[in-house]
């Protein structure tokens, strides 16, 4: 191994025995090192040096400013972590037959691996028949506060399945205005020739994401001609705003209502969406006034015939939610009620079914099928 990657001299280094442990191996280095940090308590100044001109890896001999921390330095080794001799000697012992690639040459395969999956992508995205809908989202990392922002990208193939993965996620180094935000989006999807197949975009419900749409919408309406762009505030985001808003517990103290949290529907969680539409309706009175209160709100508010939807699903839902109940209990066997309970909701679906007035019929009637294929 080249001198220039050695992390500590070789003047310095013992031999390592094959059965010896790489925690014996760094047992043994960090005591003969202890001695060089002195009153620098981190490890990372065994791999620097402070020169006049600054901070110097003594690896690779890059400079740093002076006042450059000890997690920019740390940062900067894990750099050099193929080229430092006990990692290797770990995997040498393990597999000695296998070659370790050096650091350019894990950043050459890094880079080529990237590239092939890029065209691979754009093949993929040209063959998309028809529009495409897109949510974006801006992110900070807890570790670095670096921002990210995360454009996702939704379709349906040519057998109609609804597709989805995530298009790309730059770092966001400039201002996070609505406008650099829209700039960007629009960067990406003219580099996928995506612009004219863009039907629209959905995102939470800060400032600069609604300003983004805005100036998404007016680009496209004004390069294109396209007036059918759309831009979509997210509803699960608006819900969470509720949760946390003191307007709803004010509106409910006021109203006599007593206050409960609304409920989010969960994929894997049982009866949550029953939970999540009786919820509603219970809060029904006091969010119809907050809906008048509140634009985003309202705009997302359920009209008449939405409203008698809701609330014929929760007549469909409600049996189940209690069979769930009854037949999840562990103090008492239910093995004897399965079939009773099965029977019963059977004979509960087919009277909906009967019911002019009921807006979930055939909904009513795919559980029916449903139960009975099981």
């Amino acid at each position: 191994m080249d001198e220039d990657f050695e992390f500590v001299s070789f003047e310095r280094q013992e031999s390592i025995e094959p059965d010896e442990s790489i925690s014996q191996i760094s047992a043994t280095i960090i005591e003969s090192d202890i001695s060089i940090l002195n009153a620098n308590s981190s490890t990372v100044w065994l791999h620097f040096i402070k020169t006049p001109m600054g901070t110097q890896c003594t690896i690779c001999h890059q400079l740093y400013k002076p006042t450059s921390g000890v997690s920019t330095l740390r940062s900067h080794l894990r750099k050099h972590q193929l080229e430092n001799i006990y990692f290797r000697a770990m995997l040498s012992y393990f597999c000695p037959r296998y070659k370790i690639p050096n650091r350019h040459e894990v950043k050459d395969m890094t880079i080529e691996i990237f590239n092939t999956r890029h065209a691979k992508i754009s093949t993929d995205l040209a063959s998309i028949p028809g529009k495409i809908a897109l949510t974006a989202d801006m992110w900070t990392s807890t570790i670095n506060r670096e921002a990210f922002l995360g454009i996702t990208i939704h379709y349906i193939d040519f057998s109609w399945n609804l597709c989805n993965f995530l298009l790309d996620i730059i770092p966001f180094k400039i201002s996070h205005t609505g406008v650099n935000i829209a700039n960007t989006i629009i960067d990406i999807l003219q580099e996928h020739n995506l612009l004219e197949k863009t039907l629209a975009i959905i995102t939470d419900n800060a400032s600069v994401m609604i300003v983004c749409g805005r100036e998404i919408a007016k680009q496209i309406e004004n390069d294109l001609s396209q007036l059918t762009f759309a831009h979509y505030r997210c509803a699960a985001h608006i819900m969470n705003i509720i949760k946390k808003s003191d307007s709803l517990r004010q509106y409910c103290i006021t109203n006599g209502v007593t206050y409960l949290k609304p409920i989010l529907d969960v994929k894997t969680r049982w009866n949550s969406t029953y939970y999540m539409l009786e919820r509603f309706i219970t809060l029904e009175s006091v969010l119809f006034l907050l809906a008048k209160e509140y634009k985003s709100i309202q705009e997302i508010y359920p009209n008449e015939n939405e409203l008698k939807i809701i609330k014929d699903m929760i007549i469909i839902l409600e049996p189940f939610e209690r069979a769930t109940k009854h037949l999840s209990a562990s103090s008492y066997p239910t093995l004897a009620d399965v079939r009773f309970i099965f029977e019963g909701i059977q004979v509960y679906l087919n009277n909906l079914i009967g019911q002019n007035e009921f807006t979930q019929s055939e909904f009513a009637s795919l559980i029916h099928q449903k139960i009975e294929e099981y």
